[in-house]
């Protein structure tokens, strides 16, 4: 008979990132995801080259890609983990350290089938699982920003975190915004058309200067 081989599970790739950002980022991501997906739109991608680790969440309608550079990195690899449990961990502050110099950093171990995260100095580790299937092209969806083709405007985020204390259609809890047609400076009307209350705000594009 033969013997059945033992299989050995192993690090694919790792790398380590500073706690407080981690968890920032993570924060972010996982707003993006497909929460009520039971499918691979429910996890984060998180892609390791070199020192560049670059993470993905898309719900179908709105996506996110953020890339940082990491330390001690070893390997290349890409997965995808939960977002829903990630986006759940209330990571522990450093309870053994009380130098405020001290910098507390995460060991993130990417396997084929989890993400473990070790917190270095608290000694815990998370486990995250992995979720099967293929993760969209997402690259091919954002388009390539040229000059010829595109024009760059900046716009104060303070302002456009105030709509959303407008009030939207209750139904569909859309904001429409309207653009003049080839002139991108021009103001940005925002509107929003609930059953009760009709509401209009704009917002002023800034060109950026290079």
């Amino acid at each position: 008979m033969k013997k059945k081989k033992t299989e050995t599970k192993s690090k694919t790739f790792h790398c380590q990132i500073e706690k407080s950002t981690f968890k920032k980022l993570i924060k972010e991501q996982s707003k993006y995801n497909g929460i009520y997906f039971d499918n691979i739109l429910r996890g984060i991608k998180f892609e390791l080259k070199e020192d560049i680790l670059t993470m993905v969440s898309t719900d179908g309608n709105r996506l996110l890609e953020t890339k940082i550079k990491v330390e001690s990195p070893c390997g290349n690899g890409s997965g995808v983990y939960d977002g829903n449990y990630l986006g759940a961990i209330r990571f522990m502050k450093n309870i053994c350290i009380t130098s405020d110099a001290y910098i507390d950093m995460l060991q993130l171990n990417f396997d084929a089938d989890c993400l473990e995260i070790k917190d270095l100095a608290n000694g815990i580790i998370y486990q995250c699982s992995a979720i099967e299937g293929n993760y969209p092209n997402y690259k091919q969806l954002i388009p390539t920003v040229n000059e010829k083709e595109y024009t760059t405007i900046g716009v104060n985020m303070r302002f456009l975190s105030e709509l959303n204390r407008l009030s939207p259609n209750e139904r569909t809890g859309i904001v429409e915004l309207s653009f003049k047609n080839n002139e991108p400076l021009s103001p940005m009307i925002a509107k929003c058309d609930a059953i009760e209350v009709q509401t209009r705000a704009l917002i002023m594009p800034i060109q950026i200067r290079k």
